[in-house]
């Protein structure tokens, strides 16, 4: 048992490394955000308001007003163009590989991580259940549309909004 201690000790140590080796720092002319890492080198630079804590391979920054995604190298995915940006996590905790986008008008959509957009920013409420399975509603509408990963419409059901139910087989409407 104790040398399953020393085994588990040594590989947290090992998972732990990256992200001790990599960290936000803030310009204080600029006061803007980048990454940089253990020797200071620059890995993002620093153009953001705001940036995670952890450097991942995506991430939802800050650009003066704006949120836009971008990977780990600092590549615009998302342009800086969305009011706000949220990454749905499925009921064990992980992303679902998509990212929901707000525009200047209010209206919701959803885009993969590579930055296309899947249903384009013309929705009052947006669901993402899960990879394979949208949701939105208009405004006006009393009903649901809902489509599949690559945006293709599937079915209606009438209701207010959609979300994953109590595990990966159900949903809420």
């Amino acid at each position: 048992m104790k040398r399953h201690k020393h085994y588990l000790f040594f590989f947290a140590l090992l998972l732990s490394l990256p992200i001790q080796a990599q960290r936000v720092k803030t310009d204080r002319s600029t006061g803007n955000k980048g990454f940089v890492d253990k020797d200071g080198k620059v890995l993002i630079p620093f153009l953001y308001a705001e940036l995670p804590k952890f450097l991942d391979s995506v991430m939802i920054a800050k650009k003066g007003a704006y949120r836009g995604l971008i990977d780990n190298k600092g590549n615009i995915l998302l342009p800086f163009q969305y009011l706000e940006l949220r990454m749905p996590v499925d009921h064990t905790g992980q992303t679902s590989g998509l990212v929901l986008v707000k525009n200047t008008a209010g209206q919701w959509g959803i885009a993969d991580l590579s930055g296309n957009l899947i249903l384009q920013p013309q929705y009052e409420v947006v669901a993402a259940i899960d990879k394979t399975l949208l949701a939105s509603r208009k405004k006006a509408d009393r009903e649901l549309q809902f489509y599949d990963g690559t945006g293709k419409p599937l079915f209606t059901l009438e209701g207010d909004r959609a979300d994953r139910g109590f595990d990966a087989n159900s949903m809420l409407v």
